[in-house]
């Protein structure tokens, strides 16, 4: 049937026509095993219900000869658990959303046995099979808790303005969008926590006028809406700066924890030459969406609280 595009639309049809279907994959993709579907409409890409599949049939033979590109998008799509982690973290520690680090730890046993037998993937059966059950594993989390929060953040959110705003010559696949992404915010998540000193945050004004000039009249309303419901109010900050003076060095001790596959992952991005420029995106563009995306939905992560702290503009150079 395809991977992740053809597995979309057969999925939210299922849901609508309230039919069930069976998915017979030809490439590895983790959103076979969830009932979330990635649907865009006015250029506006959301999370609406999809139906969950009877059964995921996998050939392992067929997949083992789908493209190299197409596997290696389905693991770089995957590993984003890193800055998702942290930004879920972070989302709790501020405005108390939901954070199951149980969760997490299952999936970083997988993860790690994934990044070290990379190389393995495009020919070995068994690299293959563990990396269709991370991809499973990781769709079942998302159907499990009713959200695909678990691995998509800003990672996600910057890959989502880049669909909404890339030339047909940026021929990307997801994953390799997500690759570029999750390098940008695993190092802005370093600048963050790098300090023995908590950050200070600041109230940010006149961001509707922001999204006003970014945005189309209908997709405007659509993100001023959806901002309010993240947005720190003044007293927020206040509260949120007394919270992180108070418990810096537990959410530094935390997020060393979170990053512990990073130098490897760094690796796997360098041998890919994974950068803005290989998808041919501007410079002008991929700063844009890293500054912009934050807009686009309701999830608070670290381009939200690195905004208010100061420290996203100022580390553009060193994140791209």
């Amino acid at each position: 049937m395809g991977s992740g595009t053809v597995n979309e639309i057969c999925k939210y049809a299922a849901y609508i026509k309230k039919k069930e279907y069976i998915v017979f994959p030809t490439a590895p993709s983790n959103a076979y095993a969830s009932n979330t579907t990635s649907i865009t409409a006015n250029k506006i890409k959301k999370s609406l219900n999809g139906k969950f599949p009877m059964a995921i049939i996998v050939d392992l033979n067929t997949v083992i000869n789908s493209p190299k590109r197409l596997i290696n998008s389905a693991f770089f799509d995957l590993v984003c658990r890193i800055t998702a982690q942290t930004d879920c973290y972070i989302s709790n520690f501020v405005h108390a959303d939901k954070y199951d680090s149980k969760m997490y730890k299952k999936f970083f046993t997988l993860e790690k046995k994934l990044i070290k037998n990379y190389n393995k993937i495009f020919y070995d059966k068994d690299s293959i099979k563990n990396l269709f059950r991370s991809c499973i594993v990781m769709g079942l989390t998302t159907f499990k808790n009713r959200s695909s929060k678990f691995g998509s953040m800003s990672e996600h959110m910057i890959s989502h303005y880049l669909d909404m705003f890339k030339e047909k010559s940026n021929a990307t696949t997801h994953g390799e969008q997500i690759a570029l992404t999750t390098y940008s915010m695993i190092k802005l998540q370093i600048i963050f926590f790098k300090n023995n000193k908590a950050p200070k945050l600041f109230y940010k004004k006149n961001e509707e006028k922001i999204i006003n000039k970014i945005f189309d009249k209908k997709q405007s309303i659509y993100f001023n809406e959806i901002y309010k419901r993240k947005k720190l109010s003044e007293s927020q900050i206040i509260k949120t700066n007394i919270k992180l003076e108070q418990n810096w060095k537990k959410l530094k001790l935390e997020f060393n924890k979170i990053i512990f596959t990073h130098k490897e992952l760094f690796k796997i991005f360098k041998k890919n030459t994974i950068s803005y420029k290989k998808f041919r995106f501007t410079k002008k563009l991929y700063v844009d969406a890293i500054l912009y995306s934050k807009y686009l939905r309701n999830r608070f992560t670290i381009l939200d609280i690195a905004d208010n702290a100061k420290i996203l503009n100022k580390n553009l150079k060193k994140i791209i």
